[in-house]
């Protein structure tokens, strides 16, 4: 599925600015077809997958099981992230993932579009970082995705996600040399992406 299926590429840049290394244990609760816990397995982690999706969840399930004895630590669960501690236990190093990013759009949307699809995602992701505040361990990192939308007047919306985040809890993470949020484009995509590292 083109809209849950993220890129190599980018599961690579938000792994390596989770910080996670060699066993340590990583979720993923908006898995779709596995690219994190892919990469993430393959260095060592621990890694759990989330997803409501059932077809996700076997493509994400048949996906680990390809990669055989490479990667031994994995559990993935059908579940709605938005009650994810009714499947997952507490004590993850990092959270890793690309949650739902809205309506995907043939053509570029109208500014009041772009507007009410990003007050009802603001809802979505406010309650999830709520949910997923106390799965991290006191020094765990979520490194996740917000859209930001392109509109038929040029211009770039997004929401206001270092308040959402901040009255979650969480803090925005410094890395050197590295600006967060960082800007994701691929030439093209109907929306850019930023990804926030938060701690």
């Amino acid at each position: 599925d083109f809209k849950r299926n993220i890129s190599i590429r980018l599961a690579k840049i938000m792994i390596n600015l989770s910080g996670v290394k060699r066993g340590d244990r990583l979720l993923d609760p908006f898995c779709g077809v596995g690219v994190v816990l892919q990469e993430a397995g393959l260095m060592g982690c621990n890694v759990v997958g989330v997803d409501k999706d059932k077809n996700m969840v076997k493509a994400s399930f048949a996906n680990m099981k390809w990669l055989g004895k490479e990667v031994n630590n994995w559990k993935i669960v059908k579940g709605d992230s938005s009650q994810i501690d009714k499947y997952v236990s507490t004590g993850f190093d990092s959270i890793v993932t690309e949650p739902d990013l809205g309506t995907y759009w043939k053509k570029l949307p109208g500014d009041e579009e772009a507007k009410k699809e990003l007050k009802r995602l603001e809802k979505l992701y406010a309650d999830f970082l709520i949910e997923v505040k106390g799965l991290l361990k006191r020094q765990g990192r979520l490194v996740m995705v917000v859209p930001v939308f392109k509109t038929k007047t040029r211009k770039r919306m997004t929401m206001d996600f270092e308040s959402l985040s901040r009255d979650a809890g969480f803090k925005k993470f410094e890395i050197c040399d590295v600006k967060i949020p960082y800007v994701y484009n691929k030439r093209g995509s109907k929306i850019d992406r930023e990804i926030w590292v938060l701690g």
